[in-house]
Parts: structure tokens; sequence; C-alpha cells
């Protein structure tokens, strides 16, 4: 069979489905590595957040953190722009008789009040996703909807670090499939990587644009948009966990 090309330069987000189609499972609350990923964040959400009190997971996928969170206490709101994501996590939400609302939508156009959460949580390194204007909106979004002296909680990959330290070239080998991916391409301009991907198991290969993000890159956003570092933790040596504290 030939390789066959699925996505081009442009990206629009519907064309991410074909890239989590492929790894969904990391994103399922059910899988084992949902469930090791949920544990690894369990110290930190009770580190800085403190229940009862509205929490607002964006990007949240099929809920791996949502799930958890209520399990701590909190009422939850989870929001991800993926349908499959969101299909997913109502269907286990009604399985568990869960509480947790999920709502299929942009997190650059937020429809809740002002003021309305305890904590945002930005996990499962969705930053990539986002251009910094995008992410400024986001920015914005999360400074309404935020009571002061809330909480922000968003982990990422120093991708800076990944192209000039570490590899530019990556496996991955989840249960029943591989994958690689090449960082084929830098743009400068708008600060970007193309990543060509191959999976073996189905011989398909196609592009994913991702915009490069560093900690000093997203605090100084942060900081723009009076959120200030409150705390920070290190999964790994590029990972980085920060939480900021909304002074409004």
């Amino acid at each position: 069979m030939a390789l066959r090309v699925i996505l081009g330069d442009n990206m629009p987000t519907k064309e991410y489905e074909k890239f989590y189609e492929f790894i969904f499972e990391m994103y399922d609350p059910e899988s084992e590595i949902g469930v090791r990923r949920a544990s690894y964040m369990k110290s930190d959400f009770e580190k800085y957040f403190k229940a009862p009190g509205k929490i607002l997971d964006l990007c949240c996928g099929a809920g791996v953190y949502a799930f958890l969170l209520e399990e701590l206490g909190f009422e939850v709101v989870g929001l991800d722009i993926q349908k499959q994501m969101i299909i997913r996590a109502r269907e286990i939400a009604k399985k568990r008789k869960s509480k947790v609302i999920f709502i299929e939508g942009d997190a650059r156009k937020l429809e809740f009040p002002d003021n309305h959460f305890d904590y945002v949580i930005f996990l499962g390194n969705s930053l990539p996703h986002f251009n910094i204007n995008e992410f400024d909106k986001v920015l914005n979004e999360i400074y309404r909807v935020l009571k002061n002296n809330g909480l922000f909680m968003v982990g990422y990959t120093d991708f800076i670090w990944i192209m000039l330290e570490r590899y530019r070239f990556a496996f991955v080998d989840l249960p029943e499939k591989s994958i690689v991916s090449f960082h084929a391409k830098y743009d400068g301009e708008d600060g970007s990587i193309l990543k060509l991907c191959h999976n073996f198991d189905t011989n398909e290969t196609f592009k994913i644009k991702l915009h490069v993000w560093a900690p000093w890159i997203l605090r100084h956003l942060c900081e723009k948009h009076q959120l200030k570092l409150h705390g920070k933790e290190r999964t790994a040596e590029n990972v980085y966990i920060d939480v900021f504290k909304l002074e409004k």
C-alpha cells in the first residue's frame, strides 16, 4: 500500500481528529495509560486546589482529569473542541453516573459568566495547538471566567528544548499501535513546527502543525493577563506544570 498523506500544511482544528484517533487511549479515562496519567496529577491537584469549588477543564479530552477532580470533591465542567472526545466523555459520565458536564466548544470563546470558576486547568499538552495570538484570546477568557485569586494550572512541553537539545525524531509505541514522527519543518514567522507522522499499523502518513512554546513565553503572556506565577512543578526534564494566581 502506498503512503497516504492525510493532512495538508494548513491545519484547521478538525484536521487533528485523525491524529487523535491514533492516540485516543492517552485521553481516555478508562484506558490503562489514561488511568496512569490521572494518577500522576492527583498530588498536584491536592496540593493546589481545595474542595469544594468549581473547576473548568479546558481541552479536557475524554475526561481523564475531570473525573478525578470530581472524585476529589469538585464541581467540574469539561470543554473540548474535538467532538469525538466529548462523545466518549459523555458515555463514560453516563456509565459512572457522574455529574461532570462536558461541552463541545472553543477555549477562545467561552460561554460562561464572569467570575464563575475557582480554578481553570489546561492540561494534556494542548498548548501547541494554539499560536501565541490564539492563546492570548484563551487567556482573555480565563481572566474573565476565573474568580479573583483563582488558580490557573497549565501543563506543557518545552518544544524549543526538544528541537535543540533532544531530538527531531520521536517514536510512540502504544498498545496495538506504533507511530513515528519527525520535525519536518520549523517556521519562525508564526513559531510553529510541521510534524510528519506515520502509523506503521495502518500505513498512513499525515502532517500536523504544532506551535512552539517554552516557559519564558508562556509565563510572559500570563503575566500580561494578571496571572502571577504561584507554583511550578516538573514532571520530566522538558515538561512543566505551572500554576498561576489571578490578581485582578
